[in-house]
């Protein structure tokens, strides 16, 4: 597991720039400027869609036939084939958008794109949105482009196709049941390319 604080020092390190301890994280421009682009980046990469924030899950009505979703925790939300039937209302209420209604009889099987924290990310997405960053930073901070663009460029392409690797193989391991208490998609990021979202 990587730390932000080790994650924003690899960057700094990569742009040959001056690394910074727990004190000055969030205290020099450079750092400054990694921290919002990594937080920038990384909720990008989440967005897509990876096996470890992609679920297929069951809602149950209430007894007042209304299905409350938390709306913080949703990026997408689409139903089991993947249109976009279903959108969320006041409160985290879910809307059936061909009915007109948010009124349910049955369970509804929803596909859910979902935030996870830096600490919860696992490792390999961690590194690729680093690379990611990295490269996006070359030119604002970097001091000598020519000597760092040829190094994050394959990092970079490096760490994409890893966590490519990394997510479909997960994802076919782990295609029943999620950490978070859920059933995860039976696919991973290479769903996501499928679909036609490229980084």
């Amino acid at each position: 597991m990587t730390s932000l604080l080790e994650g924003v020092n690899r960057i700094l390190e990569l742009l040959s720039l001056p690394l910074v301890d727990g004190a000055t994280l969030n205290t020099t421009r450079e750092s400054q400027t990694v921290l919002r682009k990594l937080e920038e980046k990384r909720l990008q990469a989440l967005k897509l869609g990876w096996g470890f924030n992609t679920f297929c899950n069951y809602h149950t009505p209430n007894a007042t036939g209304k299905i409350i979703i938390d709306r913080d925790t949703i990026y997408r939300l689409r139903d089991y084939y993947k249109s976009n039937r279903y959108r969320l209302g006041n409160g985290g209420v879910l809307y059936d958008c061909f009915a007109d209604s948010s009124t349910f009889e049955s369970e509804i099987r929803l596909r859910t794109i979902e935030h996870i924290g830096w600490d919860e990310s696992p490792v390999w997405f961690q590194d690729f949105v680093l690379s990611w960053t990295a490269w996006s930073l070359r030119v604002s901070l970097g001091g000598n482009i020519e000597a760092v663009n040829n190094l994050l460029q394959e990092e970079y392409i490096n760490y994409k196709a890893l966590a490519l690797q990394a997510d479909i193989e997960e994802s076919n391991i782990n295609s029943t049941t999620n950490p978070m208490g859920g059933t995860i998609a039976p696919y991973g990021f290479g769903g996501r390319f499928r679909d036609g979202f490229y980084l």
